[in-house]
């Protein structure tokens, strides 16, 4: 193939016609393509990057095309799209990581990497990639330390089930937090990305700009590269990456489906367990099971924007009925002790504890029905009982529910929390 140094797709394509000794008239013939003018238009740059990437679809589906000239025949097609910045950006990319001028800071935890941070004017932050906990626990510790404005840019793969499942255990205390933006990529592979996790950091002190390439190295540790200060990388990938990253694929509103399949699982398993069983809870929050099936799931769809007819979330409506009128009518006791406070807070305030799951204020005639109904559950079952503390100091960041089948302990942390279902 050519050996250009910033080939377009025409140039790619015609160095694969040269090694494979296809004229246009040949390739049409063996693509089944009418004309050999299309081919013709697509060795000059004629046509769109739609119809570049049809033929090129074809091409791979009907001849033999090696990885190196699908790889090639690929890039061709980006620098059609993003122009020849596109390759001269890898290099400086390369360069950044492998080149002997480099001054690299090694082996740094990614706290440490994002210490500079805390006192900027203003810090972008874009991240392909990169589900980790600690990753998540960065953007939590910039967010809420840092004095200037932030915002970061979250593109994750979908390409790995583990990706999902990492992003669903972590991202919770960051997705409603205005300056966290988030998508998924769903082909990777097309990007003919240099790395496949990163960081680029963009921040102002004190009216000078830095930049900041920071790379993930084994055991949890980074390396942070300093950029050139006029450097385009930032610009560059965001454009490329976001671009592949399809409008529709939005990562709060798939974690908001997940979620709620992950709660209709986790409500049946549970319903399951507490059947005919003592239950004692000891927790600072309000056992959310207990509150009217209505009032929460109504509170979740305006929350997350949910769609309350969907199958999804009439299925969790129904699972939400069976756990509460279980919890509320069975013969065996189901015992809570919360704490006063958040019980006023909730009567007097309106404010919840579940603020990743339903509304931050309760409106008061949602306060005043769920008041109602658990007056009116204790009055018809004396097996279900809340108690309040006026003493916080019995209850620390762990949950504690008992049943006469297992004890579990969960663990709350500091921001919002998953609720005591």
């Amino acid at each position: 193939m050519t050996d250009n140094r910033y080939p377009t797709f025409g140039q790619a394509l015609t160095g694969w016609m040269n090694d494979h000794r296809y004229s246009c008239h040949r390739l049409a013939d063996a693509l089944g393509i009418k004309s050999a003018t299309t081919v013709s238009r697509l060795r000059l740059d004629r046509c769109k990057v739609s119809s570049c990437e049809e033929f090129l679809s074809l091409l791979e589906s009907t001849l033999p095309v090696t990885e190196q000239e699908r790889y090639r025949l690929h890039l061709g097609i980006d620098v059609l799209k993003y122009g020849t910045s596109y390759y001269e950006n890898y290099t400086t990319f390369d360069h950044v990581i492998f080149g002997e001028q480099a001054q690299v800071d090694e082996n740094l935890p990614i706290v440490q990497a994002f210490a500079a941070l805390k006192n900027a004017s203003r810090c972008e932050v874009l991240c392909l990639h990169c589900v980790v906990p600690e990753v998540f626990a960065a953007f939590q510790a910039l967010l809420r330390e840092t004095t200037g404005s932030v915002e970061i840019r979250h593109f994750v793969s979908l390409e790995r089930q583990q990706n999902l499942n990492c992003y669903l255990d972590n991202a919770l205390p960051l997705i409603a937090n205005s300056a966290y933006h988030a998508k998924l990529l769903l082909q990777t592979s097309r990007l003919g990305m240099p790395a496949s996790n990163f960081l680029l950091v963009r921040y102002l002190e004190n009216g000078q700009l830095y930049q900041r390439l920071i790379l993930p190295r084994d055991g949890g540790e980074y390396n942070c590269c300093p950029l050139d200060r006029d450097s385009a990388l930032f610009d560059f990938f965001y454009k490329i990456i976001n671009n592949a990253a399809p409008d529709s694929s939005n990562v709060v509103d798939i974690l908001h489906m997940n979620m709620v399949k992950d709660i209709n699982q986790l409500f049946m398993r549970k319903t399951a367990e507490e059947k005919n069983s003592e239950i004692l809870l000891l927790s600072s929050d309000l056992f959310m099971s207990v509150l009217p099936t209505d009032v929460l799931v109504g509170s979740m769809c305006r929350h997350l924007m949910l769609n309350p007819l969907d199958s999804e979330i009439i299925n969790l409506r129904s699972q939400f009925y069976l756990k509460r009128a279980n919890l509320l009518q069975k013969k065996q006791p189901t015992i809570q002790l919360t704490s006063r406070r958040t019980f006023e807070r909730l009567a007097r305030e309106g404010l919840t504890p579940y603020t990743s799951f339903v509304d931050a204020l309760m409106p008061i005639r949602d306060r005043r029905i769920i008041l109602q109904s658990i007056l009116e559950a204790m009055e018809k079952n004396p097996n279900f009982r809340v108690h309040l503390s006026s003493s916080e100091e019995i209850f620390s960041q762990t949950t504690i529910l008992l049943t006469d089948k297992r004890l579990s302990f969960f663990n709350q942390p500091d921001a919002r929390h998953i609720p005591n279902f």
